[in-house]
């Protein structure tokens, strides 16, 4: 796997049920062991519209970040992403526009928390 950051805003898509003597082997450990540097995954049902809107301001967050912290003169160009940050802050926009903690605590991340080229 050649993606740094691996989204899935599913059901429960970053829940882990691990029992006592269980491998931790579930879908974010395998992404994880593929060779993705993060996963964004859900902790229980997603709404539709809500992993939608967070989706969306994820992704720019991360793509405005990306730009501000590219060089222009760099060839090749680099750029460093704190996808904590950018987890937070989508998480907070979602907040404020739905308050119960339905539609904005399921979001978690997994893996390197800090992207760069």
């Amino acid at each position: 796997m050649r993606t740094k950051l691996f989204t899935m805003v599913a059901c429960e898509s970053g829940k882990q049920n691990i029992l006592p003597g269980d491998e931790p082997l579930g879908l974010v450990p395998a992404l994880l062991l593929a060779g993705a540097n993060a996963v964004v995954g859900t902790l229980w049902n997603c709404w539709d519209t809500a992993g939608k809107e967070f989706t969306e301001i994820l992704y720019e967050i991360i793509c405005h970040e990306r730009e501000r912290s590219s060089g222009s003169d760099q060839e090749p160009p680099s750029w460093s992403i704190n996808l904590a940050f950018a987890l937070r802050e989508a998480v907070l926009n979602i907040r404020q526009r739905r308050p119960e903690p339905y539609f904005w605590a399921l979001f978690v991340l997994y893996g390197k928390w800090d992207l760069v080229s």
